[in-house]
């Protein structure tokens, strides 16, 4: 599967996952980069200056797993604390 497909599939399973639990999709954020680092899409929305979970209304980030937001530990520590501070929860939908 090409990244184009694959990235599409995801998509489509998060839509369809936000559908079935009644979540109102408020933005789709999508970095094509290394697994080590955090894409600079998500860097955007973690970011305070560019980021208020008020007026966005933002209150969950939904992936399919914890490796699309990083594969390296410390990095997706950093996701977690930066969301955790804005108030906003991380979910992956295989938690369940």
């Amino acid at each position: 599967m090409d990244c184009q497909s694959a990235l599409k599939k995801q998509e489509d399973t998060l839509r369809d996952y936000c559908n079935k639990h009644n979540y109102n999709v408020v933005e789709v954020v999508c970095d094509v980069c290394s697994g080590s680092k955090v894409g600079p899409e998500l860097m955007k929305l973690l970011s305070a200056h560019d980021h208020n979970a008020t007026t966005r209304d933002i209150d969950l980030v939904l992936a399919t797993e914890n490796s699309r937001f990083s594969r390296n530990p410390i990095a997706l520590g950093l996701v977690f604390g930066s969301l955790s501070l804005e108030r906003i929860r991380l979910k992956t939908i295989d938690d369940e």
